[in-house]
């Protein structure tokens, strides 16, 4: 059984993520995108693409279980399914229903347009983790929400559904019933009114007085943050998206990720989720 379905429906290629029961971004999931995705691209009828998650949610994220382990790197790697969506000359919709979370969002945010169904939970929850959003999500959410609900996602890491944020770049819409024949309704309409691909990363991040923004911000977030270092890293890394080109701002985001990553605070957060994870599994 693949770990992603491709169908069509009309002019519409769709799939569907299939790597129960949340859909996480395990090797052979991101080998089944990347291999339907270009097929979808290179059929001349394929005039955009649809992915939707099967099941529970559209992904939960990063499969903890390849952590530390080899298949965390096995091509194609999380940054070369991205790279593939985001580049494709034919608009890319997720369809979003269940959660979106963490390397899942980051998913859904380098593909075109996003809609969702209303109640969908959508979060950035590294920080309680003691680490950042690592596959470019700090420099992606400000430029779909705006800086000061990007920051407020990402330094609490707390979900937000779906249809509080329907009419950003983010959400485009809000679908009610029938997710994937609103998705596929969706991807028609933006086909027939001849939008292209409509990428994140060539938004710019503007902010009045940002000087000023970013140092109040710091003395709150310091704070609220109790000493623990990734929310600061965060401003860090928004601020960079302010002021710096896109890909200049995902090496600052890369540098303060492999900072946290090394830090004892990071470490115990871990140690502690993988042990609640384990003794939840005991009989």
């Amino acid at each position: 059984m693949s770990a992603a379905d491709f169908s069509m429906h009309g002019a519409i290629a769709v799939i569907q993520l299939n790597n129960p029961p949340m859909n996480t971004l395990a090797h052979p999931l991101r080998q089944a995108v990347y291999e339907n995705l270009q097929k979808a691209l290179q059929d001349d009828t394929v005039r955009a693409v649809v992915i939707i998650g099967g099941g529970r949610a559209f992904c939960a994220g990063a499969e903890i279980r390849e952590f530390n382990t080899p298949k965390i790197d096995l091509q194609p790697t999380f940054h070369e399914t991205a790279a593939l969506i985001e580049g494709s000359k034919k608009p890319v919709v997720a369809a979003i229903h269940g959660v979106a979370m963490g390397g899942g969002l980051e998913f859904a945010m380098s593909c075109h347009f996003r809609v969702a169904a209303p109640d969908a939970q959508l979060a950035l929850p590294e920080v309680k983790l003691g680490i950042l959003p690592g596959a470019g999500g700090t420099q992606r959410l400000p430029r779909a929400v705006g800086v000061e609900r990007a920051l407020e996602m990402m330094t609490t890491g707390n979900p937000v559904r779906a249809e509080k944020l329907a009419g950003t770049a983010l959400i485009d819409e809000a679908l009610q019933g029938d997710l994937l024949a609103g998705a596929v309704a969706f991807a028609n309409r933006i086909v027939a009114e001849g939008r292209g691909p409509r990428r994140l990363r060539d938004i710019s991040v503007t902010l009045d007085n940002a000087e000023s923004f970013f140092a109040e911000t710091r003395k709150r977030v310091a704070r609220e943050s109790r000493g623990f270092p990734a929310p600061l890293k965060i401003v860090d890394c928004v601020e960079a998206a302010v002021r710096l080109p896109f890909d200049e701002g995902i090496k600052v985001e890369r540098s303060k990720a492999e900072e946290l990553v090394a830090t004892t605070e990071s470490k115990a957060l871990r140690h502690a989720f993988f042990g609640e994870r384990a003794v939840a599994k005991i009989p």
